[in-house]
């Protein structure tokens, strides 16, 4: 009986180690309590169903469909991270820059409301990063959403401290009362409002409005596997391929394998402008100019 199809053989092994050890032998960094819809989680080069009840590692990708209507993790500080449809979340994500302060997740795209757990959480550790913008502190519930080039920021239910960036990278910290909204757009201009726009509220997802209660006791001591979900391909890659610099770093790292594959490699060597750090994997003997972010 064939245990992997027959794309896997370029980077079977590494799939092959990555996979078996989801419930126990990985460390964790939150878990998966609560799942309406599907949604997958890509755990180095391998492609899974998420399921609740099972351990999300750090660097692990999650993402949602347009259907899915909520996906919970809840951290062991007790920080709690919902997601919305049609959303992309990097967790406990590694920067190629020690002065970059840490983040408990990234959200790429899509929906995420951040609640900050009751015991405290490292100094050095955010609540939420994304590219435009950085959740500082919350005392209650945020609502992010990614739409585009546009980060949209909802302080439900306390207030919020967030360091805002500008097009130039310069890092403005900006506070958040409860009820106030911003808009920080393409160019780097953010701007806060009273309330938010009311196509940002028609648009919350129904689940956000909801007060539900943490469910990652029930989950304690069980193991939990998640079954493949098929292949990982260059275009459920490319979104983080082509993300900012700091993100994209890792990728060359943890995802090297996925370069032996015929169609993978052919897709990076075409789009090789957008994410030039792959050039050192791809043409190791070639000279290069570029620089690590």
């Amino acid at each position: 009986m064939k245990l992997f199809p027959a794309w896997f053989g370029p980077f079977a092994l590494l799939a092959m180690l990555a996979w078996p050890c989801q419930a126990s032998a990985r460390d964790r960094v939150a878990l998966i309590t609560m799942l309406d819809g599907d949604a997958v989680v890509i755990h180095a080069v391998t492609k899974l169903a998420a399921a609740t009840g099972a351990i999300v590692d750090a660097e692990d990708i999650i993402q949602t469909t347009a259907k899915t209507a909520l996906l919970r993790l809840e951290f062991d500080d007790g920080t709690v991270i919902d997601l919305g449809p049609s959303s992309r979340l990097l967790v406990r994500p590694v920067w190629p820059l020690p002065r970059d302060k840490g983040a408990a997740a990234y959200l790429l795209e899509g929906w995420a409301k951040v609640a900050v757990g009751s015991k405290p959480a490292p100094a050095a550790v955010l609540p939420l990063a994304t590219a435009s913008m950085d959740v500082l502190h919350t005392a209650h519930d945020v609502v992010v959403r990614i739409q585009g080039k546009a980060t949209e920021v909802f302080a439900g239910s306390g207030d919020a401290l967030l360091s805002v960036r500008s097009k130039d990278g310069k890092a403005t910290q900006t506070q958040l009362v409860h009820g106030q909204y911003l808009l920080a757009d393409s160019k780097g201009a953010a701007d806060s409002l009273p309330r938010p726009l009311p196509s940002f509220i028609q648009a919350v997802p129904r689940a956000f409005m909801d007060t539900l209660p943490s469910r990652a006791a029930m989950y304690k001591g069980k193991e939990v596997s998640m079954s493949p979900a098929g292949r990982l391909s260059y275009a459920d890659a490319a979104p983080w391929l082509n993300a900012e610099p700091r993100i994209r770093a890792r990728f060359p790292v943890t995802w090297k394998a996925l370069a032996q594959d015929d169609a993978f490699r052919s897709s990076l060597i075409s789009q090789l402008t957008s994410h030039p750090e792959w050039r050192r994997v791809l043409h190791p003997q070639a000279p290069t100019d570029y620089k690590q972010p």
